[in-house]
């Protein structure tokens, strides 16, 4: 029950971004335990004669033993076993039937879960071949079980229940095809706002976000975190003299470039206009400096930059650490520009 009550704490899946292993690993492992929990109660409940009790009775252990294992080892699991053992629960519910005696008895709407499982999480190839094996399975069932006292052909059977699980399965498709458009809007509008239109960077809204995270990851672990303040050297005459076109795309330009200096955890965002912003986890101030002359060293069109670094200390905040850049960066204008300077102690700025 505890694992159930995990199992729907959980956000609905996303199928947009993937099938998850272990999230699918779950929904099996509480699919084979219900299915459990059916047959048990069919058989605790009034039958018919019919039914073979010790038959269903060993499905039951199967399936509790299958579910246990999903729900135990779902980090360990893999697509590829979980396919396996959708197709074994198919098998299953099709022994259910021809134990039952009954060919239109009540197993058979466990093919519903089946169904609704695979084409929700599963890409279109995958989810159709499950549902080719449940329809294979039903119809050799529907050959060996009786027909039950009705006027219906095993093909007429047969040919209801297919309908009926194509209208499940192409629902679920919808399902699926919806929350997948809703997702990639969601996540382009995401995008928008948090990042800028022309150099595709992180804002300096992501940028806060991020540090704020990234600060508190540094007083928990101890590990050093400096900020960076760029901005680029008397780029209003680049934009007056040459044009607004190629001032953007000079921006473009220095600002794939630096990215390809850096590394996968640093973040470099745009503050707006010539300004820029870098956090650099897991970084001293000597580092950061060898990393900021990186950058200076970075040029298009004889356009330079200045930068100043500021090392988190244990009482600062986003505002002290991005202010205290901002200090750095001034020292580093009044040289001249094209230089580098750093915050020491209570944040005076020293040039390096």
């Amino acid at each position: 029950m505890g694992e159930m009550r995990n199992l729907l704490r959980l956000r609905i899946p996303d199928p947009g971004r993937g099938v998850d292993p272990v999230l699918i690993s779950r929904v099996i492992g509480i699919l084979f335990l219900c299915g459990a929990v059916l047959v048990g109660v069919s058989l605790a409940l009034p039958h018919p004669a019919s039914v073979d009790d010790a038959a269903l009775l060993a499905l039951i252990a199967v399936a509790l033993v299958i579910g246990t294992l999903f729900l135990g080892r779902a980090e360990r699991m893999v697509l590829g076993i979980a396919h396996a053992a959708i197709a074994l629960g198919t098998a299953m519910i099709c022994l259910c039937i021809y134990y039952s005696g009954i060919a239109t008895g009540v197993y058979a709407t466990m093919f519903v879960w089946v169904v609704q499982l695979t084409a929700y999480f599963f890409p279109g190839r995958r989810a159709l071949a499950h549902l080719a094996w449940i329809l294979v399975a039903y119809a050799i069932t529907l050959v060996v079980v009786p027909d039950g006292g009705d006027d219906y052909s095993v093909v007429t059977r047969w040919l209801l229940t297919a309908f009926a699980l194509g209208i499940i399965f192409w629902l679920a498709r919808g399902l699926r095809r919806e929350f997948v458009a809703r997702r990639r809007l969601a996540d382009r509008l995401r995008h928008e706002a948090d990042h800028d239109p022309l150099t595709g960077l992180p804002n300096r809204r992501r940028l806060e976000e991020d540090l704020g995270r990234e600060l508190a990851r540094s007083r928990r672990s101890g590990a050093p975190l400096c900020v960076c303040a760029l901005d680029l050297d008397d780029f209003k005459f680049v934009n007056d003299s040459r044009g607004h076109a190629a001032g953007d795309r000079a921006l473009r330009w220095l600002a794939d470039r630096w990215r390809q200096n850096l590394r996968g955890s640093d973040v470099l965002a745009r503050h707006g206009g010539d300004e820029f912003l870098l956090v650099l986890p897991d970084c001293s101030q000597e580092r950061a400096t060898e990393v900021a002359e990186r950058l200076r060293a970075t040029t298009v069109d004889g356009i330079t930059c200045s930068i100043g670094i500021a090392e988190a200390r244990s009482v600062d905040a986003v505002e002290d650490l991005l202010r205290r850049s901002d200090q750095a960066l001034y020292r580093a204008k009044q040289v001249g520009g094209d230089a580098v300077a750093a915050t020491v102690g209570a944040g005076e700025p020293v040039e390096l």
